[in-house]
């Protein structure tokens, strides 16, 4: 089964094609630079299994303009979820810029900063390539303090204790591997308790968990990004 591909999308071609080169030898995916998604949208049967990564150049764009170019080229019908079809990251993003939220709240996967090395780039991409959300902690955490506005009752019980430790380092923005090494358990192990949490909390998305965490686990996740 051949592996899906990534996009590099933007229009510093030559930027573009440097990563994808690097990209393609690092994860062994095949990876195309190209300056608009029209060729990769056409149907394709012999295109490889699985969603592709979109990683989208924002160098030079505000996150208003950067989500407003998204949902423009990649969302055909407004209030659904833009990257239904992608898995999506951004790149050469403004630290500090704010996007994050408004990206996630789409389902970005990974943002990815200007400045940071080629190694850090590969390393994240590996990562979104394998189900996790690319994110700092810090962001995740704020992310989700501002998002619990009512407080609700404790909903611990419909939980684990593994389950509710799991769900709490998901929710400060740790990945499948940080998990399964702070848990000293393997990330299949890990992969099999997220699934079950998941059906308990009606949840679709690490994120839409880690705001369910936010909501009902607010204590335990804060004394465990105090912690860490």
């Amino acid at each position: 089964m051949k592996k899906r591909s990534i996009y590099i999308v933007g229009n510093n071609t030559l930027q573009n094609e440097l990563i994808s080169s690097f990209l393609e030898k690092e994860t062994g995916r095949e990876c195309i630079a190209v300056e608009d998604l029209a060729e990769m949208n056409k149907p394709d049967p012999n295109a490889p299994a699985g969603k592709p990564l979109v990683l989208f150049d924002c160098m030079g764009k505000d996150a208003v303009h950067c989500t407003q170019d998204l949902k423009s080229t990649l969302s055909p019908h407004a209030g659904e979820e833009i990257f239904s079809n992608q898995l999506v990251g951004l790149f050469n993003v403004k630290k500090g810029g704010g996007i994050e939220q408004a990206g996630i709240s789409q389902g970005v996967k990974g943002f990815f900063y200007e400045g940071e090395s080629l190694e850090l780039f590969a390393k994240g991409v590996k990562a979104v390539l394998d189900g996790e959300l690319w994110v700092s902690r810090k962001i995740m955490a704020d992310i989700i303090v501002q998002n619990c506005h009512t407080p609700r009752s404790p909903q611990q019980k419909i939980l684990s204790q593994r389950e509710t430790e799991i769900l709490t380092l998901l929710a400060g923005g740790a990945t499948n591997e940080e998990i399964a090494d702070r848990l000293c358990i393997s990330k299949h192990t890990v992969k099999g308790h997220l699934y079950h949490i998941f059906k308990k909390i009606h949840a679709t998305s690490r994120f839409q968990a880690a705001l369910w965490a936010a909501k009902n686990l607010l204590l335990l996740l804060l004394l465990w990004v105090a912690g860490s």
